[in-house]
């Protein structure tokens, strides 16, 4: 081997080493074989690999937050429009209410207060959108 050669190795070598220094790894086997093909299944519907799967499952439990599935969690934000949409139309009778009181002296004769169903409302989604990042607290592991 030639000292060019030598050289080239070198750096591969050191390239090497430098990323395995980098890279921060834990091993995990399983013994039985139903228990990884549940992983396994769990990593395929999330659309992740398996390696993928127990990260974000391990930064979940620590983040003390949920792992939704994909089509959950877009039902889940078809909800929140929904809380939405029926806040913006609260919000809307709320004004025409208004402005039907204004216009026929009822002044001071509120039969519903609009305003609390829509913060009512906005008080449900913030909720459902907590409820979205972090599991209810439990009463440990």
């Amino acid at each position: 081997m030639n000292n060019e050669d030598q050289t080239t190795q070198d750096r591969i070598a050191a390239s090497k080493a430098a990323y395995e220094a980098r890279r921060m790894r834990v091993w995990t086997s399983y013994s039985d074989p139903a228990e990884f093909a549940e992983v396994k299944r769990a990593a395929k519907a999330a659309g992740l690999k398996p390696g993928e799967y127990l990260r974000a499952a391990e930064r979940a439990y620590r983040q003390r937050r949920y792992m939704v599935p994909a089509d959950i969690r877009q039902r889940l934000e078809a909800l929140t429009t929904l809380l939405r949409n029926i806040a913006t139309s609260l919000n809307q009778v709320a004004r025409f209410t208004n402005t039907v009181q204004k216009k026929r002296g009822w002044l001071g004769k509120k039969p519903f207060d609009w305003r609390e169903a829509e913060a009512r409302v906005h008080e449900l989604e913030r909720e459902v959108k907590d409820f979205i990042r972090r599991p209810p607290e439990a009463g440990g592991p």
